[in-house]
């Protein structure tokens, strides 16, 4: 949070600068365009300054009156002015007047002064100056020239006017360049953090070189992965003892069940047992088969489930290991109550795949075994296998009372069942056709189970 915090202080403080940059600029530039049209240099383009250093000059008095100096005639023609008067400023009438329209008055006073000295007269834009011979009005056409304060020609306001918007291209220019150069600097700087998250992803250590404002999340990715790293290993020698411990249990456990085994067979036949005892030793064999396949599962799954177990992949042909399994099943006495079938589609029969055979019965087996198990009022089960593309799919389906919705979304899902609820068996054959890079599924009523086999697994090993 605290290096989110720098990135977006730096950026703001960053934006801050950026504006008050360009609007010092910005002023400045409108400075000079204003300080221009009053720039001392050009006089005949700026009409204020040129008539202010000219005015004295204009007319000139004789004895007998006044007369339009040369210079005068010059900078009327010069400036297309209107017309010119000379007026007396203790009457306000006229001395002098040249180009004066007839219908303007020949006189004014003090207030009449005032106003259009500072603004228009008669919609005339003029401009006063005490020569002390009078005071001096000179007009120019109606509309040539803007007043407020200053006098400007229209085509200087007009092209200051047209620089505001070329003033705001430029600064939208130059903002998009600054975007882009920060955009590219920040791009630059976060590279090394995305290459450390792919790291990571990965399950790589990650231990990467920042600076700058990035550096803060460079330093707690580092730290992240390192903590990460210490799970991982601790994580791997917890599981790698819990799968000595099952294996060693395993080995432990396979002696002395084998030796009860034994005797619960020898007992089952032996003749001098009643017919009670015989079916009580029945089921200690039975019970014990029990326990030792729970136990192969156990380690099973748990060599699977950390990549552990080893598969021993050779070619095979899907329809004679359907054909062996189902028919170890109906040699089997499990009485009339249970039916088995099978079906292989035509295209089945010759394809070969490359697979751990005795996994692949392992799981096919489990399904059949589930079905045994879990219907003991008896079940038809039927196994089907078709060609799809680029594999096959076997379906085993049974008439029971199928998975439970519980069950079925603990498998498909990968969530962990409640306590009441065991998946092993389920799990393992996930496990083994996840291992073989197919696919499982469980129907709605959870009376078929679907395992897909790719055609091409073990072409590439």
């Amino acid at each position: 949070m605290k290096g989110l915090l720098k990135i977006y202080r730096r950026y703001l403080v960053t934006a801050v600068v950026v504006i008050l940059v360009f609007l010092f600029l910005n002023i400045l530039v409108l400075l000079a365009v204003t300080g221009h049209t009053l720039a001392v240099e050009n006089q005949e383009r700026y009409p204020m300054m040129s008539f202010r250093m000219t005015a004295e000059e204009m007319i000139q008095k004789t004895g007998t009156g006044f007369y339009l100096s040369e210079k005068g005639k010059e900078y009327l023609e010069r400036n297309h002015s209107a017309f010119l008067m000379l007026l007396d400023e203790d009457s306000g009438s006229i001395l002098y007047s040249w180009n004066l329209p007839p219908d303007m008055d020949r006189t004014y006073d003090l207030s009449d002064v005032a106003s259009f000295s500072r603004w228009y007269l008669e919609d005339y834009p003029v401009k006063c100056w005490d020569t002390g011979c009078g005071l001096l009005v000179v007009a120019s056409e109606k509309g040539a020239e803007i007043k407020y304060s200053y006098s400007y020609r229209a085509e200087d306001f007009k092209s200051m006017l047209r620089t505001i918007p070329v003033i705001l291209w430029v600064d939208g220019a130059a903002v998009l360049v600054i975007l882009f150069i920060m955009s590219r600097k920040f791009h630059k700087s976060l590279l090394p953090i995305s290459y450390g998250i792919q790291q990571l992803c990965e399950g790589t250590v990650v231990d990467i070189h920042t600076k700058g404002v990035v550096k803060d999340l460079g330093d707690q990715l580092n730290q992240i992965s390192r903590i990460l790293e210490r799970q991982r290993r601790d994580i791997a020698r917890r599981d790698a003892a819990r799968t000595e411990w099952i294996a060693g249990v395993s080995h432990d456990i396979r002696t002395p069940l084998s030796m009860i085994l034994g005797y619960a067979e020898n007992l089952t036949e032996s003749e001098n047992l009643s017919t009670e005892e015989r079916r009580q030793a029945g089921v200690i064999r039975d019970e014990s088969i029990r326990i030792r396949r729970l136990i192969e599962d156990l380690n099973l799954t748990s060599k699977l489930a950390y990549d552990m177990q080893p598969l021993r992949l050779k070619k095979y042909r899907p329809a004679v290991l359907l054909r062996r399994i189902v028919t170890e099943f109906l040699n089997k006495e499990y009485g009339d109550a249970f039916g088995f079938s099978l079906e292989i589609q035509k295209e089945v029969e010759q394809m070969e795949l490359t697979g751990d055979v005795q996994l692949l019965e392992r799981a096919v087996g489990n399904l059949i075994h589930n079905s045994i198990r879990h219907n003991p009022q008896g079940c038809a089960v039927f196994v089907s296998c078709r060609k799809e593309k680029n594999g096959i799919a076997v379906s085993l389906r049974d008439t029971g009372k199928g998975i439970p919705r519980t069950v079925r979304l603990c498998v498909l899902n990968g969530e962990q069942p409640p306590k009441d609820v065991h998946i092993m068996g389920l799990r393992i054959v996930k496990q083994i056709i996840a291992a073989h890079k197919g696919s499982l599924s469980i129907s709605e009523d959870g009376r078929e189970v679907g395992l897909y086999l790719p055609e091409d697994f073990g072409t590439n090993l």
